[in-house]
């Protein structure tokens, strides 16, 4: 019985692994978070210029619950403005691992925000990263040369975001890693990088004195693939309590919690649900937390908050 179980789970692993791989070409998909509305840097390198304060963001995320090799991921973002300018320079620091294979990022964020009105911005942003791969293949027991032998290798991974905003709304454009150059040309059978395009909005309303909602929607487009689509409400409570709702095309449903805990420190939860026939039976979830601090970028200077992109 032990054994059964045991072999299921490399099943259900290679499955995994398969979704994301071919014996030709193997693609690897960019993390995916549900808190993204209030942790944009990660899909695009523009978003810190909507904030004029010093910012770290931490999120852990178990996804699919239950399920063997289903994926993890954890990241660190940091940014920070460096004049008054607009000028906003920042780092990131991420783990993924689903299956087989693990992805470790550093990267280094510029970003420039440039005013074309009194209350209208555009902010244009570039980022570079160093991504270590790992694939512990050993784990099929194949003399498959593609999976027969662990692998270990680096790529160097360059993006770029836009973002149009003002204190009310805002829409973004960006390709996180966009171009993806492989360190060691020797490596035969590395993953290939296909850049993924992401197109965000959001708005913000009043709905009375303590109240404000703010619809986002968020479409990805990564060749290959279907289009993804991501809609989402927020409303928050007394500039206080964030409650939010999320619906993804590809059959998840999410609920989201943020509180504004102190006038520097934010954290959020969320959990998704996921009513396909198939995930849903061989999986629990999947689980997110978030926690965000912000600080003003010189002594004695309160942040505002809430932030509300």
């Amino acid at each position: 019985m032990k054994k059964t179980k045991v072999q299921r789970g490399k099943v259900l692993m290679y499955m995994l692994f398969l979704l994301v791989t071919s014996s030709t070409v193997k693609a690897q998909q960019d993390p995916l978070y549900s808190q993204y509305m209030f942790n944009g840097t990660m899909i695009n390198p523009a978003y810190p210029t909507m904030d004029d304060a010093i910012s770290a963001t931490a999120v852990l995320r178990n996804q699919w619950v239950g399920l063997d090799g289903a994926p993890k991921t954890g990241s660190l973002t940091f940014s920070m403005p460096v004049n008054y300018k607009g000028t906003n320079f920042g780092g990131l620091l991420s783990y993924d691992k689903i299956g087989n294979i693990s992805k470790t990022s550093v990267g280094f964020n510029a970003a420039q925000k440039v005013a074309l009105g009194e209350d209208l911005f555009m902010g244009l942003g570039l980022r570079v990263s160093e991504d270590f791969y790992r694939e512990n293949n050993s784990i099929f027991n194949t003399t498959d040369p593609v999976f027969m032998d662990n692998k270990s290798y680096m790529k160097t991974s360059v993006g770029w975001g836009a973002m149009l905003y003002s204190s009310r709304f805002f829409v973004g454009l960006s390709s996180p890693s966009f171009q993806s150059m492989l360190n060691q040309s020797s490596q035969k059978f590395a993953i290939t990088n296909r850049p993924h395009y992401f197109l965000q909005a959001a708005y913000l309303f009043d709905a009375g004195e303590n109240i404000k909602i703010k619809p986002n929607v968020l479409v990805q487009y990564v060749s290959q693939a279907p289009v993804s689509t991501d809609l989402n409400l927020n409303v928050l409570f007394k500039e206080t309590f964030w409650a939010g709702v999320s619906w993804r095309s590809a059959g998840t449903v999410s609920g989201i919690l943020q509180w504004q805990l102190t006038e520097n420190f934010q954290a959020g939860y969320s959990y998704d649900y996921n009513y396909g026939k198939t995930l849903s039976q061989i999986q629990s979830g999947s689980h997110e937390l978030m926690l965000n601090y912000r600080l003003g970028r010189e002594r004695g200077n309160r942040v505002v908050t809430p932030r509300y992109f």
